[in-house]
């Protein structure tokens, strides 16, 4: 079950879940936030780890499970959180919604080669190129003349390399 994301969020598919809270674990996490975002209650019993993908954000390390659940989820699948998800669609793994999340895509992936855990690459920067191949870099300068009393100057530092002469 997909999940469709609004725009704000990154217009994506992504699946139900979200972030452990406290002391809980993992498969309560998963229970409550279905509940939260999709209004269906699964029982832990019935899921089964299928995944395990780890990535480096800014300033941690998220590690991401993904379960398989069997069908004994009771309850009406209805969008909760309409201010995260539009919609949701039934589809399989193996023939996903086009636009997926970057880290779904991943996954599913390293699902398909029967990797049980993954870790999810770092993002690599761009390198803006120049408009065309003849463009050269161009420094331009603006100096700025002052006067200074003598005990200002004595303050001065003078830095001087072969081709500049700067005051800090």
């Amino acid at each position: 079950l997909f999940l469709e994301q609004t725009p704000r969020n990154g217009s994506g598919f992504t699946l139900p879940g979200g972030k452990i809270e406290g002391i809980e674990f993992a498969k309560d996490a998963l229970v409550r936030e279905t509940l939260e975002e999709i209004g269906i209650v699964i029982p832990k019993k019935t899921l089964e780890l299928v995944h395990v993908t780890q990535r480096k954000l800014k300033s941690l390390i998220e590690i991401i499970f993904f379960f398989r659940s069997t069908s004994d989820w009771t309850g009406d699948i209805v969008v909760k959180e309409p201010e995260k998800f539009i919609d949701t669609t039934w589809e399989s793994i193996e023939s996903p919604p086009e636009k997926l999340t970057n880290v779904l895509t991943h996954a599913f992936a390293s699902m398909a080669q029967g990797k049980m855990y993954s870790q999810f690459p770092k993002a690599k920067k761009k390198v803006e190129k120049p408009l065309t191949d003849d463009v050269e870099e161009v420094k331009i300068e603006h100096k700025k003349t002052k006067k200074i009393d003598k005990k200002t100057e004595k303050k001065l530092k003078l830095n001087t390399t072969d081709d500049q002469t700067t005051l800090e």
